[in-house]
């Protein structure tokens, strides 16, 4: 996903969609690429063919949300473009790829500086210098740092802001991208303008021709919107107008002010407002004024956002009003801006921005900034707390995880061996009654309380074992030893000793377990039984007994077994 960057000082407008007829746009230029491709020379028709895309759906969502907000940014609507922007930062497709992440984070932080909420850019601008460090992209590390300084230089830390300039001049030469060292070079030179070092300042707008010039050459491999060269250029002449009238060059300041009047820069009432300095410089004043007001009027009509722009068009009006003699009109203007600086006075004391910037240096260690001592404490102990918290919750987890996953290979086992067992007791079973029936092989009096030393107790309990299984005689939940050796006419002596010795445990270990087996068959076939009817079912008296015995024996509970035989 392509995202632009150009900085675009200009008001927004409410948003109203452009209804293309579809025979202006053929299906060939209905592209996310066709978008980009006209956002700056042709605005409408970029944005017609976003809306056409938006109705057919056929890319991916996060991709159409990208482009719509990369457009409202161009436009300078920044409270729509956040709302897209913010939601594509939510898609995983997003935020889990470090690299299409960091570069929605790049565009976002200037969003939020246009619309003065600076904690959020100072936020983003942290975000995107972690993500950049870790891929060790200097481009994308040294854009971060030159935001981190316009954001601190508004706040009036100018040391913090020219140390943000330093780290961003340095990462950004390293990475060689002619497209940020340009926009870098021609930020600085308008600050540096601010402050009325108009020499140093025409220094570093050579180094950003340079860099414009460095970019026209490459612009086939950067993938620049159409126009945007010219649109930089004349943004450049502009900017070049104002500084070199303010230094006396004012033969060069006419060069740059008929270049700008050339580009294509001049024809919006957005962007046109950029040369008012040079002509008020230039006592230029009607025009000033002209362009002045119709930029106040646009922006006073748009309800998308307050700044900046609004501030500038109001001071440039102002001024123009002052120069001509209608001062009922500045005074009016005046009240005007003096209303809007009070709202965006407001809004930066209510920001942290600040404080997350000087928490961002002691965390680097460079203690740039003087905080309290007891702040500091504060905040390094909920730190620790947090990392503490932090680890033992991830420990925690992990030994939940592992122990899930030995349960889980555990029960896997034990169903494969309860399956084996079942599997040969089967054989067995198949074998005996293929056998002829042991009654003929000893006295009558077996079978009616004969004494069960003539046959011996293997005989015996054989022959009560297949009775019980085959009469299912266990299946009785108050079923009795007495009552169970009456049934099958042996003695009850007998019969206890038989079951000791020849099964290896006693009646009631016997009794379950062949109640077991049948709940391991019923488990196995009856996935609408519930376990409470699955132990009535198998001869248990309770549920509670039936998961008891269930547990004991195979270390896991009936609903785990059925789970895992499934």
């Amino acid at each position: 996903m392509r995202t632009l960057f150009l900085f675009i000082a200009a008001g927004p407008c409410v948003w109203m969609p452009v209804l293309a007829d579809e025979n202006e746009l053929p299906d060939s230029i209905i592209t996310i690429e066709h978008a980009y491709q006209y956002c700056v020379s042709d605005p409408e028709k970029a944005q017609a063919i976003m809306d056409e895309l938006m109705v057919r759906r056929q890319d991916k969502d996060w991709e159409l949300d990208w482009c719509q907000a990369d457009l409202y940014y161009n436009t300078g609507k920044y409270r729509l473009a956040l709302f897209f922007f913010e939601k594509t930062a939510a898609y995983k497709a997003v935020n889990t790829v470090p690299s299409l992440y960091m570069g929605l984070l790049s565009t976002m932080m200037e969003c939020y500086r246009m619309n003065n909420d600076l904690e959020k850019a100072m936020q983003t601008a942290l975000s995107l210098m972690d993500i950049a460090k870790a891929l060790d992209d200097d481009a994308e590390t040294g854009r971060a740092y030159m935001f981190m300084g316009i954001i601190t230089l508004q706040q009036k830390n100018a040391p913090l802001a020219k140390h943000y300039f330093v780290q961003a001049d340095t990462h950004l030469k390293a990475s060689e991208n002619s497209e940020y060292l340009y926009h870098f070079y021609l930020t600085i030179a308008n600050l540096i303008d601010e402050k009325g070092d108009y020499i140093v300042a025409a220094d570093y707008l050579e180094k950003a021709r340079e860099g414009l010039e460095a970019m026209a050459k490459n612009d086939a491999g950067l993938l620049l919107p159409e126009g945007q060269i010219a649109y930089e250029y004349g943004r450049l002449h502009a900017l070049a107008s104002d500084i070199f009238a303010k230094s006396g060059r004012k033969q060069e300041a006419a060069g740059a002010y008929e270049a700008f009047l050339a580009s294509p820069y001049s024809a919006d009432d957005r962007t046109r407002i950029h040369i008012v300095p040079y002509l008020l410089k230039s006592e230029k004043y009607d025009e000033a004024l002209a362009i002045s007001l119709r930029r106040v009027d646009q922006l006073r009509a748009d309800t998308d956002t307050i700044g900046e722009d609004m501030a500038a068009a109001l001071r440039y009006l102002i001024e123009a009003y002052q120069k001509t003699g209608q001062f009922s009109d500045a005074l009016y203007y005046a009240q005007l801006g003096l209303s809007l600086h009070k709202a965006i006075r407001q809004k930066d004391r209510e920001n942290t921005a600040l404080e997350l910037a000087t928490l961002y240096q002691v965390q680097e260690k460079e203690e740039l900034l003087l905080m309290r001592e007891a702040t500091i404490k504060r905040r390094s102990f909920l730190l620790l707390l947090s990392s503490l918290i932090a680890l033992l919750a991830i420990a925690a987890v992990a030994l939940v995880v592992r122990s899930i996953k030995r349960t889980e290979e555990k029960n896997r086992v034990m169903v494969s061996r309860i399956k084996e067992l079942q599997s040969c007791k089967q054989k067995l079973d198949a074998l005996e009654k293929q056998m002829p029936a042991l009654a003929a092989f000893y006295p009558s009096d077996v079978s009616s309380g004969g004494d069960a030393s003539k046959n011996g107790f293997a005989e015996l309990f054989a022959l009560a074992d297949q009775k019980i299984k085959e009469q299912k005689l266990y299946l009785k939940s108050d079923l009795t030893r007495d009552e169970l050796a009456l049934s099958l006419g042996i003695k009850k002596s007998d019969f206890s000793r038989a079951v000791n010795e020849c099964a290896g445990f006693s009646f009631t270990d016997y009794i379950n377990n062949l109640r077991l087996e049948e709940a391991l068959r019923l488990l196995e076939k009856s996935d609408n039984l519930c376990i409470e009817a699955i132990a009535e079912d198998s001869g248990f008296g309770s549920a509670r007994s039936f998961y008891r015995q269930f547990k004991s024996k195979y270390s896991m509970s009936p609903a785990e077994y059925r789970k895992w035989v499934k």
